[in-house]
């Protein structure tokens, strides 16, 4: 999903990279708070600090297969799903908030 901005006279949508910017940086900065990290320092924080925030918080647990039989408890699969969730949407927001950035300063 890209953000789009409606022009009234020529009846476009079109892309908004500043719209982009501002739902995508929303967005990270969720991350950042659930991964303990301050959302404030977005500029200076690079991809590979908020997945390693998230992964420290949120670690991923192996499952152990004992004869033929995956044993895992249900709070780790949540713990795990929640750290594929949130490492999932960080790179998919960062690819589009780079993008966004990019067409920025460009412009």
């Amino acid at each position: 999903m890209t953000i789009r901005s409606y022009t009234a006279g020529s009846g476009l949508n079109t892309y908004s990279y500043l719209s982009e910017i501002d739902y995508v940086e929303s967005k990270l900065a969720e991350i950042m708070i659930l991964s303990d990290l301050d959302p404030e320092n977005l500029s200076i924080t690079t991809v590979d600090d908020i997945i390693s925030a998230i992964r420290v918080k949120y670690p991923f647990e192996k499952n152990d297969v004992e004869a033929g039989v995956v044993t895992i408890s249900p709070a780790s699969a949540s713990i795990n799903n929640i750290n594929l969730h949130l490492v999932s949407s960080t790179r998919r927001l960062w690819w589009r908030y780079q993008i966004a950035k990019n067409v920025r300063d460009n412009a």
